[in-house]
């Protein structure tokens, strides 16, 4: 009985068991097919990233502002990826009025995102740089249609700009900035890509640091004369 339900389970709806095993073999050649292109989808990843923090690395030596080298990185990392637009913000003020407000950007997703970009501040926890500051970590929105807090998020609908990431630029236990990016496609980030700009975010934090350093050595040089 055993026997006889396995031939009907492997035979052709046609009557012929051969029509099985072609159905079975064109599955597995399909599988394997999707494997292999996943495959080399990672490893284009891998290597994209890899340059990047490459790119970076070679961006950040000899910086002596901190601008200089966000700015620098903005490009970078922008071009790695693809990304239209990216944007520098230092935490500034004191107490309960430090917050978040632009310095320099790189690239463009139009003059009215731009100009929104420009009049914007963000307080601890509000918008993807306010999130990003709070969290001290990457934080990424497929559709920054869904922050309903972020004063870019309605712009951003208007013109195009689908996805946002952003990441906090940490000194000496503090967060001092964040640089933010955005895509007029809706981005899938892998936890490897998630990973790299975590890299990038404490290389540039190290570059900050030591820009930082170099300062109080001149400021001081300079009171002892």
């Amino acid at each position: 009985m055993g026997r006889a339900l396995a031939l009907v389970v492997d035979r052709d709806p046609s009557g012929d068991p051969r029509g099985a095993d072609t159905r079975r073999q064109r599955v597995q050649d399909e599988h394997a097919t999707g494997e292999v292109a996943q495959s080399e989808v990672a490893q284009s990843e891998v290597a994209t990233d890899a340059d990047a923090l490459v790119k970076v690395l070679a961006a950040l030596e000899g910086c002596s502002t901190v601008e200089d080298a966000t700015s620098r990185v903005l490009g970078v990392v922008r071009d790695a990826f693809g990304w239209e637009y990216g944007s520098y913000w230092q935490v500034q003020g004191s107490g309960s009025d430090r917050a978040l407000h632009f310095v320099v950007e790189s690239g463009s997703a139009g003059a009215e995102f731009r100009a929104v970009t420009l009049a914007a501040s963000f307080t601890e926890g509000v918008g993807l740089s306010g999130r990003a500051w709070q969290r001290r970590d990457v934080f990424f929105v497929a559709d920054l249609g869904e922050m309903t807090d972020c004063v870019r998020a309605p712009v951003a609908q208007r013109v195009g700009v689908k996805s946002g990431v952003c990441f906090p630029i940490v000194v000496r236990g503090e967060v001092v900035g964040t640089m933010d990016f955005f895509a007029t496609r809706v981005l899938t980030l892998s936890d490897a890509r998630m990973q790299t700009l975590r890299t990038v975010a404490t290389m540039v934090s190290q570059a900050a640091d030591r820009i930082a350093a170099a300062v109080e050595v001149a400021n001081d040089a300079c009171l002892s004369r």
